[in-house]
């Protein structure tokens, strides 16, 4: 497999806008999938400590657009300081891997 995939970790204040950036990133080829869980998050912002309600998205995409997949979340996104980070896939099966590949853009370039 000369193709690397990465899984990109991104939170969400809300549902809708979990959903609305996943779409996005599907219809454009940017992500195979993206998995959206309810979590609870503790973290330090603005001086305190806090404790909120978000949703998390688990991308599946080609590291290749991964810098395209980062800026449009960026452009979408609620939150000032979001949440985007990937993790290199390195162990998968043949067939998921495939699938991922065959649905998502082979290159970064063209107009979104």
């Amino acid at each position: 497999m000369e193709e690397n995939l990465i899984l990109v970790i991104c939170t969400f204040p809300d549902r809708e806008s979990s959903l609305k950036v996943s779409k996005f990133l599907i219809e454009n080829k940017l992500a195979a999938c993206v998995n959206i869980f309810p979590c609870e998050s503790i973290f330090f912002w603005e001086n305190k400590i806090n404790e909120e309600k978000e949703y998390i998205a688990f991308i599946k995409t080609r590291k290749k657009l991964f810098e395209t997949v980062k800026n449009e979340i960026g452009k979408m996104h609620p939150y000032s300081t979001p949440e985007i980070i990937s993790f290199k896939i390195e162990n998968i099966n043949e067939k998921y891997f495939k699938w991922v590949l065959k649905e998502t853009k082979k290159t970064k370039e063209g107009n979104i």
